[in-house]
């Protein structure tokens, strides 16, 4: 089993797997893991998440088909451009009320 603790790509899309054993996602937060299940002679299985049912061995991970590992030499990372979060929106009370009158004229019309 700890032979497959690490950080780990496949395709682009990396992932590490830790004690528990567990397969951890970059993105989310902690808790949202996928518990893996040791299938013995050096195979686990996906257990939840969109990967679930997956099996993963030493050379290569395999879901509807066959990709190979490679082992990361670095902590595994989500995909360019993965949470990007856009400023929060202060509307001044100009546009509150400008807002407002729109609405206000748009649940009006036509007589509704």
């Amino acid at each position: 089993m700890e032979e497959f603790i690490g950080d780990w790509s496949v395709g682009g899309f990396e992932f590490s797997i830790v004690a528990g054993p567990l397969l951890r996602y970059p993105e989310p937060p902690d808790g949202y893991e996928s518990p893996l299940t040791d299938l013995g002679e050096g195979r686990l299985r996906v257990d939840s998440g969109f990967m679930a049912g997956a099996e993963v061995d030493a050379l290569a991970l395999t879901v509807g088909g066959v990709f190979e590992l490679q082992r990361l030499d670095r902590p595994a990372r989500g995909p360019e451009g993965g949470g990007l979060r856009a400023p929060v929106f202060e509307p001044t009370p100009i546009e509150i009320s400008a807002f407002e009158q729109l609405w206000g004229d748009g649940n009006h019309a036509g007589g509704h």
